[in-house]
């Protein structure tokens, strides 16, 4: 789990000329963008007020259980987190969702590096992007804009955050679209998908989303 360069890159477009704040990290991040790297030098690159790790393992800055309730002292406290890679590493991705719309502001933003496919052994999860838009919009959420990352290629590729369903692929590329896909080809293997939300408004309960095309097509 870890911030590299073309991450910054990414992290400075969400900012823009942001200054001040609080921002969590899930994960024991390693910071590998530059040799002199670190929470404390990300932290003053973003200018940020503060910036605070969540890992169960590691040396973070909270040492505990994302799959826990989240203590109420972390709750609405948070204007940006970041997942480094801890989406598809727990067991149970909902108590993890839940805590995350918990610990956000209203007004706050979520950005996910999450695995897409692949990175066999070290996660359990690959994660599709319908899942993270339809959680997302149906539970106080805008959903700006979604990417993928080709390891190898080295680069975040912005693609319609509406297309869910893969149309092609190659070596070096995804094409994703809004209509149903037959494609049954090969996929890069250790591929990253990138998620970026923010908080409309504070949801009284949490929904628990349906796949969308079982609704559109009744369960077909």
């Amino acid at each position: 789990m870890g911030l590299g360069h073309e991450d910054l890159r990414v992290i400075r477009e969400i900012r823009g000329n942001s200054e001040g704040g609080k921002c969590a990290i899930l994960g024991h991040c390693t910071f590998w963008y530059s040799e002199d790297a670190s929470l404390e030098h990300f932290r003053n690159q973003l200018k940020f007020d503060s910036v605070e790790t969540f890992d169960i393992n590691g040396s973070p800055s909270h040492q505990l259980d994302l799959q826990e309730e989240i203590p109420i002292q972390f709750h609405n406290h948070y204007d940006l987190i970041l997942d480094v890679g801890t989406l598809y590493s727990v067991f149970d991705v909902a108590s993890l969702f839940k805590n995350l719309i918990k610990m956000l502001k209203v007004g706050g933003k979520i950005w996910h590096q999450t695995n897409l496919v692949g990175h066999f052994g070290r996660g359990y999860w690959g994660v599709s992007p319908s899942v993270l838009y339809e959680f997302y919009t149906q539970n106080g959420f805008v959903v700006e804009r979604m990417g993928f990352y080709i390891k190898g290629i080295e680069k975040w590729v912005d693609f319609n955050h509406e297309a869910h369903n893969l149309e092609n692929a190659t070596n070096d590329s995804f094409k994703f679209s809004t209509s149903q896909s037959s494609f049954r080809g090969m996929v890069r293997n250790d591929t990253s998908l990138m998620c970026l939300v923010s908080k409309k408004e504070q949801v009284e309960r949490i929904k628990r989303p349906v796949p969308q095309h079982y609704i559109k097509t009744n369960g077909v």
